[in-house]
């Protein structure tokens, strides 16, 4: 049998003995505590920094991420401040209440019965929208249809009043919405054919032929869902609907350069549109 010769290990050279170690013991690295993750951990020496090395580094401007500017948020522009003239007054029942809420251009003043409108009102707006004449024509204060006649010949003394009073305000008049309510509605077409048969190129009158269904009443789609029993008041999409015919009316102009929206100067112009189609008699 043929024995190998034992390694010779000088003393000069210690550490050849535990080469085949996989971690080598060196005075200037801390050893590592063993971890049972199957990777090796990885560790690196602190760097050092020279007293010449930290000086220059001080004296560079710091690192940008991207070379790119930063990105700054757009300047505001201002919101532009209208005046009377430029706006428009509702004249105008509950049904008005929330039409329009986040427009500054409209402003409204409540009015109930026919007897409220207050035409001097209309004097410092460019248009006036009228919208109430639906609670003179209920029973306690209708009680025959004969007297419908009457409450709008009161409902057009005081459109000529406006017109009289401010011959530069544009004038929108919206006939007496349809309801739920039989005898109301029979009220409520007579009152809207003799506001029909007015035939002047002052007055602009707005079509609700698209509220009612094929019995001439209230679509219950734009009926107050929350309450039933409600057959006169609107819904969310009765309101909808309703800011949707007045702005088909309405027509307000900004011609205004960048210049002079920065600077918040306004050049607003509300009229109205000319239109040949008139509503349909109910």
């Amino acid at each position: 049998s043929s024995s190998r010769p034992p390694l010779r290990v000088s003393p000069r050279s210690p550490l050849r003995a535990s080469s085949r170690s996989p971690l080598r013991s060196s005075p200037r690295l801390p050893l590592h505590p063993p971890s049972r993750s199957p990777f090796r951990s990885s560790f690196r020496a602190p760097l050092r920094v020279s007293p010449r090395s930290s000086s220059r580094a001080s004296s560079r401007p710091p690192l940008r991420a991207s070379s790119r500017p930063p990105c700054r948020a757009p300047l505001p522009v201002p919101t532009p401040t209208l005046s009377d003239h430029q706006k428009v007054i509702v004249i105008g029942d509950s049904n008005t209440k929330h039409c329009f809420k986040n427009d500054p251009r409209f402003v409204r003043k409540a009015t109930y019965f026919i007897e409220d409108i207050d035409p001097n009102l209309c004097s410092r707006f460019g248009v006036a929208w009228v919208h109430c004449a639906i609670n003179n024509l209920k029973l306690r204060h209708c009680r025959h249809i004969s007297d419908v006649p009457v409450k709008f010949q009161n409902f057009m003394n005081k459109i000529y009043d406006i017109k009289r009073i401010c011959p530069s305000t544009k004038i929108l008049v919206s006939p007496v919405l349809p309801t739920g309510n039989r005898s109301l509605n029979q009220r409520a077409s007579i009152f809207n054919r003799l506001l029909l048969s007015i035939n002047v190129p002052w007055l602009k009158i707005l079509n609700f032929s698209s509220f009612v269904n094929e019995n001439k009443a209230l679509h219950s789609r734009f009926r107050c869902y929350n309450n039933p029993s409600d057959d006169i008041h609107l819904g969310f999409h009765g309101i909808q609907k309703l800011e949707w015919l007045v702005r088909g009316k309405l027509s307000i102009v900004d011609e205004r350069s960048y210049a002079a929206v920065v600077t918040g100067v306004t050049n607003l112009r509300p009229s109205l549109r000319i239109t040949s189609s008139r509503p349909t008699h109910d």
